[in-house]
């Protein structure tokens, strides 16, 4: 036991770090947040079997229970009935866990792979091609937000030109007046 956290049988201790051994687990936290999350639940779906899959969830919602921190709105277990999508459900609480764990700025273990033939792999151009889409979604957010700004710019210049020939015109239409009772008052009388 280490601070809390049991290792199981097939785990390690190096230093003052606990090690556990599953394929899965040593996948999916390698390439959180490396990838976006629908490859990442694609292919973690794709690629283990259903066993694989269960035994990782329970074994990272053990791990993260036996923790010493505890953290509030941790999510449950939740035991999924079989059916067509119960790997990519189990996937998807993995990956649940795996975000709540990041934005607490919990400390897990290092979950790693005795058989390298169980972890699938992302090429670097799977990889880039990944973070191509992410940064076209973020040049769209950025693109949207720009248009949004210059739409309120363009809408407040067009009321402002609309107040200023207001005034001109009423200073048009003074002038006028002026020029016309000038007229009147003083050229008669040359």
């Amino acid at each position: 036991m280490l601070g809390g956290v049991t290792v199981d049988p097939g785990g390690r201790l190096y230093g003052n770090m606990a090690v556990l051994i599953n394929e899965t687990l040593c996948f999916v936290t390698f390439y959180y947040g490396k990838v976006t999350k629908s490859e990442l639940l694609t292919t973690t779906d794709g690629f283990f079997d259903d066993e694989e899959v269960v035994h990782a969830k329970e074994l990272i919602f053990k791990t993260v229970n036996d923790l010493p921190v505890k953290a509030d709105g941790m999510p449950r277990l939740k035991p999924r009935k079989e059916g067509a999508n119960k790997r990519r459900l189990d996937s998807e609480d993995i990956l649940s866990l795996l975000e709540f764990v990041d934005k607490k700025q919990i400390q897990l273990p290092q979950f790693c792979a005795v058989n390298l033939h169980r972890i699938p792999r992302f090429t670097q151009s799977d990889v880039d091609t990944v973070r191509m889409a992410e940064s076209v979604v973020d040049v769209k957010q950025q693109v949207q937000s720009l248009t949004a700004q210059f739409n309120e710019l363009k809408q407040g210049l067009i009321e402002n030109v609309a107040s200023v020939l207001s005034v001109l015109s009423s200073v048009s239409v003074f002038s006028e007046l002026c020029v016309f009772l000038f007229l009147c008052l003083v050229l008669p009388s040359w």
